[in-house]
């Protein structure tokens, strides 16, 4: 199984909340973390499923502006929970379009995610972008409200990461 290396500046996660005003969106342009898979002719092989961790620390994760971002640090409590960490635990091959099953901890909690993902193999190593839906309550966070603003449990997770071999 080869192993690789996620490459933080060229990796990112999106996130994106909608509220009651417009929608929020927070970054990580920053991200770590490692690829087990197997590659074949070009590919990546299904079995046994790719191992992946991606890691973001709380502090590189920033809002469109300065009042959203220290909420979001204050209610995630990013001095007791620095890190957000998802673990791939199963892929399949959906047409070309994988579906992707993971662990993700926030918050303390870990709860598991489904999404959708593409893989790329490229001749200086892997290239991988996904997305997944997921609703904050389940890591025990409840939607902010401030004045008339009040943001939605339900946030969309856009991921894009570039590995190397290690």
């Amino acid at each position: 199984m080869a192993r690789f290396r996620i490459v933080p500046e060229r990796s990112r996660v999106t996130a994106t909340a909608k509220s009651s005003v417009h929608p929020i969106q927070v970054r990580a342009n920053y991200v770590t973390g490692t690829v087990e898979a197997d590659i074949v002719d070009g590919a990546v092989q299904l079995t046994p499923s790719p191992t992946v961790t991606i890691t973001m620390e709380l502090d590189d994760l920033h809002a469109e502006n300065a009042m959203y971002d220290s909420e979001l640090k204050r209610r995630i409590d990013a001095q007791r929970y620095p890190t957000i960490t998802g673990t791939l635990t199963e892929l399949k091959d959906s047409a070309g379009k994988y579906t992707a099953r993971g662990d993700l901890n926030l918050h303390g909690k870990t709860s598991t995610v489904d999404g959708t993902a593409t893989l790329r193999v490229t001749e200086n190593g892997l290239e991988a972008s996904g997305e997944l839906d997921l609703d904050i309550r389940d890591f025990g966070l409840t939607p902010p409200r401030m004045l008339m603003l009040r943001v939605y449990p339900e946030v969309h997770v856009e991921i894009e990461l570039v590995a190397e071999p290690e």
